[in-house]
C-alpha cells in the first residue's frame, strides 16, 4: 500500500517464494480494502476509512476465506494455535467451487 524504493522492492520479490503484483499497487489496494466492511456494518473503522493492518486467508483454490483486521477484530490471528487449526480445516475441505480463472486483481 505504500510506494517503497527500488532497493526495497528489490528485496521484498527476490524473497517470495511467488509472484508478487507490482502494477497497478494503488488499485489492488482499494480493492483489498473494500474487505474491511461486513454485512452489518459496513465501515468498521469509520466511514472511509482503511485500516492500517489486514491480513486474509485465502485457501489453496485462490479463494479468500477470511480477513483480520487487529485494530477491529482483536487478538484473533495473534493465537497462532488457533489460526492452524482454522487452516487445517480449510486443508481437509474438498473443492466446493473450481479454482478461479488466472488473473491478477
Amino acid at each position: 500500500m505504500n510506494d517503497l524504493k527500488q532497493q526495497d522492492m528489490e528485496s521484498v520479490l527476490t524473497n517470495m517464494p511467488s509472484p508478487v503484483a507490482t502494477q497497478g499497487a494503488p488499485e489492488i489496494a482499494k480493492s483489498y480494502a473494500l474487505f474491511r466492511r461486513t454485512l452489518s456494518n459496513p465501515d468498521l473503522a469509520g466511514e472511509g476509512t482503511a485500516p492500517k493492518h489486514m491480513e486474509f486467508l485465502i485457501d489453496r483454490y485462490g479463494y479468500l476465506r477470511a480477513r483480520w483486521i487487529p485494530e477491529v477484530d482483536g487478538a484473533g490471528w495473534t493465537d497462532i494455535g488457533a489460526l492452524m487449526r482454522e487452516i487445517g480445516q480449510l486443508n481437509r475441505e474438498g473443492e466446493i467451487r473450481p479454482p478461479p480463472d488466472d488473473h491478477v486483481h
